[in-house]
């Protein structure tokens, strides 16, 4: 009798797609709270960053930070409409992730997420410019066209680049588009407060002291919001890299670790899903305009902003 063939091994793929394995079971009431939570930052966040796009789109004369605050909330309403929701199905259904493609679910993570920082950074960089050059500025409309043509290329290059590393790697990636934006938006950031320090030093020996009580009053908002913006980037994305690095650099119990993976998502996609919040919603420029787009009927007059601390206060 002829022996039977052995069966050849499986061939390898050729992109980083991990053999899908069974996860931990929650129980029904973490279940409940943690699709609780993220359903909230999907209704948040999609009415917010829709109502910062139609409120913008509104204006009239809108200025270059208008623009980036505006790819910011499409980047935003991207990770409200197709990341959050595939979390909520891997939260309700373990059957290896969503039971999805592993490579397709991070395609998005990764993408969605990397636009959200990016434009967060070109906010931070519009900012500083504004505040450093605003008689003479280095960004303008056609230069900022493209940079935002070079932050969506940039992530949806990292979605091709995903497929092709193996997934162990993952994080450096994740760290590479989380500290080079940190160290751009720190950097601008402190040339901002450092700028708004001198002129609240020159108004202190040149006005009355109510006038310089007014300029240190607008000044100390400015540090709240500097403050603010960094410490919300941070705790928003570094929970993922600490956690997509521990994943493969040391053993943790299978339940737990499945809590860290969706906490930590769940922390970072709450951040772009409340950026809105900060960025937009604090701006007296944006609220006159919504206020008049639901309140009143007619042309939105444009809203001036006046020069100097001001200019700090509302537009950062």
């Amino acid at each position: 009798m002829m022996a039977e063939p052995e069966p050849e091994p499986p061939q390898a793929s050729a992109s980083s797609e991990p053999e899908p394995t069974s996860e931990p079971e929650f129980t029904d009431t973490v279940q409940w709270i943690l699709v609780v939570i993220a359903v909230i930052f999907i209704i948040v966040g999609t009415i917010g960053n829709s109502l910062v796009i139609l409120t913008i789109v509104r204006m009239t004369n809108r200025s270059i930070t208008e623009i980036f605050l505006t790819s910011l909330a499409v980047a935003d309403l991207l990770v409200c409409i197709a990341c959050i929701p595939l979390l909520i199905v891997g939260i309700t259904v373990h059957s290896g992730h969503t039971g999805f493609s592993y490579i397709l679910e991070q395609q998005i993570f990764y993408s969605s997420s990397v636009a959200s920082i990016l434009n967060l950074t070109a906010v931070a960089i519009d900012r500083h410019d504004v505040i450093m050059n605003p008689m003479n500025r280095k960004i303008t409309v056609k230069r900022c066209k493209y940079v935002l043509v070079a932050v969506w290329a940039i992530s949806l290059l990292v979605a091709v680049v995903i497929y092709f590393i193996p997934s162990k790697y993952e994080w450096i990636l994740l760290g590479l588009f989380l500290f080079t934006p940190l160290y751009l938006m720190i950097h601008c950031y402190v040339k901002v407060l450092k700028k708004a320090k001198e002129s609240a030093e020159k108004v202190l020996s040149e006005k009355s002291n109510g006038g310089a009580t007014k300029k240190k009053g607008r000044v100390d908002k400015t540090v709240r919001m500097v403050v603010v913006i960094v410490v919300m980037f941070c705790v928003s994305w570094i929970p993922s890299l600490i956690v997509r690095f521990l994943k493969y650099t040391i053993d943790i119990e299978d339940l737990l670790l499945a809590v860290l993976e969706i906490s930590s998502c769940l922390v970072a996609y709450g951040g772009s899903s409340l950026n809105f919040l900060v960025y937009a919603f604090m701006s007296r420029k944006f609220k006159n305009t919504m206020m008049q787009m639901f309140f009143k009927r007619g042309k939105v007059m444009p809203f001036r902003n006046t020069a100097g601390l001001s200019m700090l206060q509302t537009n950062i």
